[in-house]
């Protein structure tokens, strides 16, 4: 079993560890940070990497909640020249040891912008030029993100929700439990499809597609084929799939496809249905119920929306993982990447 397999396989008791420390610090970090977004006027979501994807559903969520948010990669934060009155920064990191990680919260402090940080590095040199750190709680992955990617949505979602749901917190924290209950009952049973599935399929383009909520986890597939599979894949928000790029459509491409409980369902069924129609390999990723007896589907757990990409990208987790083995590929070891990028020049 590589380790990335491991960590995959674990990431349902390493969100029950973070729930858990939550719970256990009476959400103390987790309030520090609502009340601090409740008095800006704008939240700055800032990522790279992993963290820059896991952004994209913590934007969702906020804005679900009716607050006024921005996503910035790092690396293009100091090409801002105007930051908004009233903002507060909020600072993802895995490690909080990255360059550009770092330099942000450095152009935050000389522009007067307050700064939460969620990081698994309470230590780091983020948690120590922030004003609020907000623990991820998850234990280090081997190399590749799984649990300190999608921890950052989990922990995102509880800072989002505390506000309106905190007398509820207790409902929502056994909503999650549960949620990973069921992963970890369903994880080996599509661990074995995926790798029968994998093993049959042609070295096909692959397009990952998703709206909303699940646009992330989308984001997510194709940053996991590039570093588990080293192969390439594309992303698109579902709905921008179909101006334009469908036409790659053939008997020869992929697409993974995430549904929302929430969002254009019946239109994205349709769009699953003429995509089979042509010919093309399709799974599909819901909470719903089987799409139909032919269509690769895996049902994942229903949670509340702001939690969703934390608990969606396992199947394709999954497939990047077994792809790598039937390309003979090392998915537990980067080639050109640095486990941390401490500097901005070259490939390492």
């Amino acid at each position: 079993m590589t380790e990335l397999l491991k960590d995959i396989l674990g990431q349902p008791a390493q969100f029950k560890k973070a729930l858990a420390y939550h719970q256990g610090n009476q959400y103390s970090e987790i309030k520090k940070a609502s009340d601090a977004i409740g008095k800006a006027s704008q939240v700055l979501i800032i990522g790279i990497g992993a963290s820059y994807t896991a952004g994209i559903s913590i934007m969702h969520a906020l804005k679900k909640h009716e607050v006024f948010c921005s996503l910035i990669d790092a690396s293009e934060l100091e090409n801002m020249e105007i930051f908004p009155p009233n903002s507060i920064a909020m600072i993802l990191s895995r490690s909080g040891k990255s360059i550009e990680i770092v330099k942000s919260a450095d152009i935050c402090k000389r522009h007067k912008i307050p700064t939460i940080a969620i990081t698994n590095d309470t230590q780091s040199p983020l948690a120590q030029n922030v004003d609020i750190v907000v623990s991820a709680a998850v234990k280090f992955d081997h190399a590749v993100s799984i649990s300190t990617y999608s921890s950052l949505i989990l922990v995102g979602g509880l800072i989002t929700t505390f506000k309106e749901y905190g007398k509820h917190m207790a409902d929502i924290i056994q909503r999650l439990i549960g949620a990973c209950d069921y992963i970890e009952k369903y994880q080996l049973e599509w661990q074995k499809r995926i790798e029968l599935s994998i093993m049959k399929q042609e070295a096909l383009p692959v397009f990952f597609l998703g709206r909303s909520e699940s646009y992330a986890s989308a984001r997510a597939g194709r940053l996991l084929w590039a570093e588990v599979a080293k192969s390439q894949s594309s992303c698109f928000a579902t709905g921008n799939f179909r101006h334009g790029p469908q036409e790659m459509l053939s008997k020869k491409c992929k697409i993974v496809i995430w549904l929302s409980d929430h969002y254009s369902l019946n239109n994205d069924i349709k769009l699953i249905s003429d995509m089979i129609r042509v010919g093309t390999d399709v799974s599909v990723i819901t909470s719903q119920k089987q799409i139909g007896p032919d269509v690769d589907t895996y049902i994942v757990p229903t949670v509340p929306e702001e939690f969703q990409a934390a608990f969606n990208c396992t199947p394709v987790q999954m497939m990047a993982e077994a792809l790598s083995r039937k390309l003979g590929v090392d998915c537990d070891s980067f080639v050109f990447c640095n486990f941390i990028v401490t500097s901005e020049a070259g490939i390492q």
